[in-house]
């Protein structure tokens, strides 16, 4: 699984370098926010997170530790997009926008799962390895 996590963390490494360089490209840099959380939450989170689970092993078969996994996973797609859009849809209309309005709330509610994901890492992280068995 941290290979997985690891090599996540690389593809949002990549998105994050390829929307830097198109933003500084076209001098248009209304997705700054966007770039700054793919490499930080994308990039630097998962990046630690497998190299945690490559450190203590025993996390892999931790429940709370699979769930962060999953739920980190489905919920960062949805805040980088949402987060994006509403920055594109603001930046076009100037004004309220029920589109904008949407993904407010789509931002929102999967900025509280990656919240909720980070929290059951740190559950998983606080508790004591198994007794090594001899």
């Amino acid at each position: 699984m941290h290979l997985i996590l690891l090599r996540l963390s690389f593809v949002y490494l990549f998105a994050g370098m390829l929307l830097g360089v198109a933003m500084g490209a076209s001098g248009n840099f209304t997705w700054r926010p966007v770039h700054a959380h793919t490499n930080l939450l994308g990039w630097a989170v998962l990046a630690v997170a497998a190299l945690v689970l490559r450190v203590y092993p025993y996390l892999a078969r931790d429940w709370r530790f699979r769930a962060f996994a999953w739920i980190y996973n489905l919920a960062m797609p949805a805040s980088l997009l949402s987060l994006g859009g509403m920055l594109a849809v603001l930046s076009r209309n100037r004004g309220p926008s029920a589109l904008a309005d949407v993904l407010k709330g789509v931002a929102i509610v999967s900025s509280l799962a990656l919240l909720v994901a980070i929290a059951l890492l740190l559950v998983a992280l606080s508790r004591k390895p198994p007794a090594a068995t001899a």
